[in-house]
């Protein structure tokens, strides 16, 4: 059996968030429970470097953990973009 790489890294916001129902549907979209936890409640308010959420990676090698990484960081962007869209 083959060894696997196991992170749980803590996101921390980069801007001032107040969590909205365009957030939450994203969050059920996208970020499943066996990867992401500790996730934020509409009307949460959360502020520059405090905690988004948990994030847990598994992979084979440190590249992909890598690439896994890269990939959850486009979709913490994505949900710090929706503060301002309506």
């Amino acid at each position: 059996m083959k060894k696997k790489i196991l992170i749980t890294k803590i996101i921390y916001a980069n801007k001032n968030l107040t969590i909205n129902q365009r957030m939450i549907k994203f969050f059920k979209k996208f970020c499943d429970s066996k990867k992401f936890s500790e996730l934020p409640n509409l009307g949460d308010i959360i502020k520059v470097n405090q905690p988004l959420c948990l994030v847990h990676i598994s992979a084979e090698n440190i590249e992909l953990l890598k690439k896994e990484m890269s990939s959850t960081t486009h979709l913490i962007e994505r949900i710090e973009s929706m503060q301002n869209e309506k």
